[in-house]
C-alpha cells in the first residue's frame, strides 16, 4: 500500500510571505501521479492520497463533490483508491469516479473511518468505503454519517485535555463583554449574498479603530469563527482571530490602489470578498468574472465622498501583515507606501474594541458591501 501526501498548489498565497521562497509547487494530480508511477515500478499497486485541498458536498449521505478536490481527483491515476481531503473544513464522503473522497469536518469534531478490501494476490484494492464518525457528543459536525455513533472519549487522553483546559481557564474564560445575539461569520453561514458578515464587520471595525486608519481591509479567511449570544470570553475572541504571527500593519494607498485591491477580490484564485471598514463599495458579477462599480468613503448610504480611481487622493489604511505581503492574492498591498508593522497581532485590536463596546452589544451587517 502506497500513501502519498500532497499540499495545495495555492500554498504560496495562503502562508506567511517568504515562507515558500525557492519552493516550486506542482499541480497536485501531476505530482501524485508521478509517484504512483514510480511506486508501481517497485511493485506497489494500491494507493491512498492524503491532500490538503478540499471542496463541498451538495447532499448527505448521498451527494456530489465540487470545487478543487473534484478536478484534482478526476485527474488521479485509477490506482488511487482513497483520497483523504482537508483544508476546506467540510464533511465529504462520496465518490469521484472510482475514487472514494473523505474529509472529516474540522477541529476534531469527527474522523474518517475508511475500509479497504485488499487483494493480496494482485496487490490492488478491490473496493473501498467509509463513514464520517462524530467525536464530540456536544458539538457534532453539521453533516456526518447518520448511523455512526459518537465515540466515547478515551479516559487517558481526556485527562490530559481536561488538565490543559483547567490550566488555561483563568485566561481563556475572562469575560470581555456580552453579546445580545449571535454574531456569525462567513464560516457560520452568516454572510449576506454580497459576502458581508456581522463578525467580519466587527473585526474590520476593530482594526480601523485600533490603528486610527481611514480604511480597513480584512481577508475573510483570517476570521475563523463568529460569536454566540451570551458571555464573550478571551477564548472566544482568540478562536475568532487565532493567528498570533499575523500583525496589524498600517500603510498608505492611492484611490487607484484601493480600486485595484478591491478588484483583486473578484479575480480567480484570490481570497475572495474581504471584510472592510471606513468605506463602502458595490460590485457586480462573481469571483473570476466580476468588477467593482463604486467606492465611497464613509458609512453605507453616504455617497458624498467617492474614492476616485486615480492618484489624486491617498488614504491611511490598515490590514494584517499576511495581506500586506500579498497573501490570499492581494498583491496590490505589496506596492503600498509608508508600511509600518505594529507590535500587536490581530487579537489585540479585537480585545480592545469589544471590551469598549456597550455591555451587552449587538453587531449586524450595515450594507457596506453591496452586490448590484
Amino acid at each position: 500500500m502506497g500513501i502519498i501526501g500532497a499540499t495545495t498548489i495555492t500554498t504560496p498565497t495562503i502562508v506567511t510571505t517568504g515562507a515558500t521562497d525557492g519552493v516550486t509547487f506542482v499541480e497536485e494530480a501531476t505530482a501524485v501521479n508521478k509517484y504512483v508511477a514510480q511506486l508501481e515500478g517497485q511493485g506497489v499497486h494500491s494507493f491512498v492520497v492524503v491532500i490538503h485541498a478540499g471542496g463541498t458536498q451538495n447532499g448527505y449521505p448521498l451527494g456530489t463533490v465540487s470545487d478543487r478536490i473534484l478536478s484534482i481527483t478526476r485527474a488521479l491515476d485509477p490506482a488511487v483508491s482513497v483520497v483523504v481531503s482537508g483544508h476546506s473544513h467540510t464533511t465529504l464522503d462520496a465518490r469521484v469516479g472510482n475514487h472514494l473522497v473523505v474529509q472529516a469536518s474540522s477541529f476534531t469534531r469527527a474522523f474518517d473511518k475508511v475500509h479497504m478490501l485488499f487483494d493480496t494476490g494482485t496487490g490492488t484494492t478491490v473496493s473501498s468505503w467509509g463513514t464520517v464518525q462524530p467525536v464530540w457528543t456536544t458539538t457534532t459536525p453539521s453533516t456526518y454519517t447518520p448511523t455512526a455513533p459518537a465515540v466515547t472519549p478515551d479516559p487517558a487522553v481526556k485527562s490530559v485535555v481536561d488538565a490543559a483546559v483547567t490550566e488555561t481557564n483563568p485566561i481563556t474564560q475572562q469575560v470581555i463583554n456580552h453579546a445580545a445575539a449571535d454574531i456569525p461569520s462567513q464560516r457560520d453561514g452568516g454572510s449576506t449574498p454580497a459576502g458581508e458578515s456581522p463578525a467580519g464587520d466587527l473585526v474590520a471595525d476593530a482594526q480601523k479603530s485600533y490603528t486610527g486608519a481611514q480604511l480597513a481591509f480584512v481577508n475573510t479567511g483570517s476570521i475563523r469563527a463568529g460569536l454566540l449570544a451570551g458571555p464573550v470570553t478571551y477564548g472566544n475572541l482568540f478562536t475568532m482571530q487565532p493567528f498570533q504571527d499575523d500583525y496589524v500593519d498600517t500603510f498608505t494607498l492611492t484611490g487607484a490602489q484601493v480600486w485595484a485591491l478591491l478588484n483583486q477580490q473578484l479575480a480567480a484564485g484570490t481570497g475572495g470578498i474581504m471584510q472592510v471598514a471606513g468605506f463602502h463599495f458595490t460590485y457586480t458579477g462573481a469571483q473570476g468574472s466580476g468588477s467593482i462599480t463604486g467606492v465611497w468613503l464613509g458609512a453605507a448610504g453616504d455617497n458624498s465622498h467617492p474614492i476616485p480611481n486615480d492618484t489624486s487622493e491617498t488614504f491611511a489604511s490598515t490590514a494584517n501583515s499576511f495581506m500586506v505581503g500579498g497573501g490570499d492574492g492581494f498583491t496590490v498591498l505589496k506596492s503600498a507606501s509608508n508600511i509600518v508593522q505594529t507590535a500587536d497581532s490581530e487579537l489585540q485590536p479585537l480585545l480592545t474594541y469589544v471590551g469598549g463596546l456597550p455591555d451587552p452589544f449587538t453587531y449586524t451587517t450595515d450594507g457596506r458591501i453591496t452586490k448590484v
